[in-house]
Parts: structure tokens; sequence; C-alpha cells
């Protein structure tokens, strides 16, 4: 009610009268649109890969390695600029020794008693642009103009779909449910290998 509003506006924009509500959302049903499937860019996603909140799917993974050498790239390019994982909002972020970008080919990874099917490569927009700790908006473009340079798709069907939207990060969708925590071991279908 009004009272939880004015609270939450209070807390989070230290201005009672900010406008702030709590809405509840049935777990059930997600107000999402359904997505356009598709055999050759979507293979393995599913109806209920929809997320509730999320614009696009409910689990987000990217790696380390993976934001080590986007920084790396970024160096080399003179960015002036060294990011961190948080700048692109992954619910699922992992270390281990393995290339940059491998997570891009896993199929299935497992982690804790959870198993999740990579649906397909992130797109980035405009928001990574946004430093998360102060609000503020690379005015260069940065780093969705070096990922441009790099980490966009060469295929004609993904170019078709995507442009020169960069992928970064794999958007996942639930196989198996269950739980994990920080710590759990990663294990992925096209190699033996545990990260």
């Amino acid at each position: 009610g009004d009272a939880v509003g004015e609270w939450l506006s209070d807390i989070i924009l230290q201005d009672p009268e900010g406008g702030l509500r709590l809405m509840f959302h049935n777990q059930a049903v997600s107000s999402r649109p359904d997505k356009e499937r598709s055999e050759y860019l979507t293979p393995l996603e599913k109806a209920e890969d929809k997320p509730l909140y999320a614009d696009g799917y409910p689990y987000l993974l990217l790696s380390s390695p993976s934001v080590s050498e986007l920084n790396k790239v970024l160096e080399e390019n003179g960015g002036g600029l060294e990011v961190e994982e948080t700048r692109f909002r992954p619910n699922i972020y992992i270390h281990g020794d393995f290339p940059a970008f491998a997570e891009d080919k896993w199929t299935f990874i497992k982690i804790g008693d959870s198993v999740f099917r990579n649906v397909k490569l992130c797109t980035r927009c405009v928001y990574t642009t946004v430093d998360p700790e102060t609000g503020e908006k690379d005015y260069r473009g940065e780093p969705l103009k070096t990922l441009r340079s790099f980490r966009t798709s060469l295929d004609k069907e993904e170019r078709k779909a995507y442009g020169t939207t960069p992928f970064f990060g794999v958007n996942l969708g639930v196989e198996v449910m269950g739980n994990i925590k920080v710590g759990d071991r990663v294990m992925i279908s096209d190699t033996s290998k545990t990260v």
C-alpha cells in the first residue's frame, strides 16, 4: 500500500513522495512476450525459458577469462577503461583455467545439482557503457565499441538477426532445477574438464 511505497521511496530515493510501489508478480506466469523460436539461432530454446523480470532469459553466465580478455583488448586499443563483471549483469559468474569466450560453445553446464542449457549468446546493448558504481555513461561508448570490433558474428543468419550487436556471455535455460552456490564445481558437456 501507500505506507510501503513511501518507505521504499524514502529508503531508495531519499524522497518519501518518490512514487515507488511494491508489486507482486505471480511466479507461475511470466509477463514477458513469447520468443520467436529459431531452429538455427536458438536450437536449445524452450518455451519455459521466459524470465519473470529480465528482458531476455532467466540466467546469464559470464566468465572471468572473458572479462580479462575484454580488458586486454580495451588496453591494447587505448580505451582507458577497465571493466568488471557487474557491468554486464551476470547472475552466474565463473572463474577457471580455460580460454576466454569458451562458454560460447558449452552446450550444457552443470553447477551444483542444476543443469543449464546454453540457449544463445547474449547480445549486448548500450547499458554496458554505464558504470554500475557511478551510473555515468562512458562518453566514448566503451566497452560496447570495442566489443563490436571483435565480438560480432560473421555468420550470415546471425548477422541478419543481430546486425553488428556484439555478443558477451551466454543466456541459459534450466534443464534440471536444483540449487547452486558460490564455490560449486562447474562441469560442461563438451569436455571432461571441470572449471
